[in-house]
């Protein structure tokens, strides 16, 4: 391969008394493999030395925390607790706010639901908080380690609350002569048979 050598007018003039003595593709060859060859010691001696570097900087560096997993531990115990009415509620509020352009799980972030445990995981490990700012103050820890709370917190409780509806349509499914008998006993106005008929 070639490849062309730029040299300063006044270097070219200081050269021309040794063109006669010294091969100019020559020089350069071994100017470009003393460069070379030092980049490449010291890439080779950096490798060594790096695993220990790291090791010592992970050790200082704040551990990482899978606020995901805090969310989902958290939704298991909200989920086996709260009445039918409050995830009604939630998922009406997610409806809300997807209807204004936000993710769904934002709705968790109501103190009656996620927002309160997150807040005491926030309390438990404020220090966390301070040292990941120190690390690096241009990332916002705060809203990240939310924002993956929320979502782990409020997915598993929508599985839960999708496989809730997905089993009651089974069940009425399952029992059509007991829905006519339910909606032929019931005396009832013919608008709300008709809602009774399809919701059930």
């Amino acid at each position: 391969m070639r490849l062309g050598v730029n040299i300063p007018d006044d270097l070219l003039q200081r050269l021309e008394p040794l063109k006669q003595h010294v091969n100019i593709s020559q020089l350069c060859r071994e100017a470009i493999q003393a460069h070379v060859s030092t980049y490449e010691r010291v890439v080779a001696y950096g490798l060594q030395a790096q695993d220990a570097t790291y090791a010592r900087l992970k050790d200082e560096a704040p551990k990482e925390i899978d606020w995901e997993l805090f969310g989902i531990e958290d939704a298991v115990k909200w989920a086996d607790k709260a009445p039918l009415k409050e995830y009604a509620r939630l998922f009406q509020w997610a409806d809300i706010e997807k209807r204004d352009g936000n993710p769904g799980y934002r709705a968790a972030r109501n103190p009656f639901w996620a927002g309160s445990s997150f807040w005491d995981r926030q309390r438990e490990l404020r220090n966390w908080f301070i040292e990941k700012f120190e690390w690096d103050e241009l990332i916002d820890h705060q809203t990240l380690a939310e924002t993956a709370y929320l979502r782990g917190w409020f997915y598993y409780v929508s599985g839960i609350w999708d496989q809730f509806r997905t089993r009651v349509r089974e069940e009425v499914a399952g029992r059509p002569d007991r829905k006519k008998q339910l909606i032929q006993a019931a005396a009832l106005p013919t608008g709300l048979v008709k809602f009774l008929g399809s919701s059930l």
